[in-house]
């Protein structure tokens, strides 16, 4: 879980960093102020979805390994 995130800046969650060590994280929820972009790969690269403010949401299906936010 990344709380209160800082400015904007690209994260790449350090649990599911490298593609070939495991599955990626799931279930993405956004309880932050800020819009959250989704990436499949490490470095905001790949396909992405956007999860709106305080609601945005992703299914089981939904894999990510990196995350923006942007105010």
């Amino acid at each position: 879980m990344i709380e209160d995130p800082v400015g904007e800046g690209r994260i790449t969650l350090p649990e599911v960093a490298d593609p070939g060590a495991g599955a990626p994280a799931h279930s993405p929820r956004n309880r932050s102020d800020a819009t959250a972009m989704v990436f499949t790969e490490p470095d905001c690269e790949g396909d992405h979805v956007t999860l709106r403010p305080r609601t945005g949401y992703g299914s089981e299906r939904l894999g990510l390994r990196s995350v923006v936010f942007s105010r």
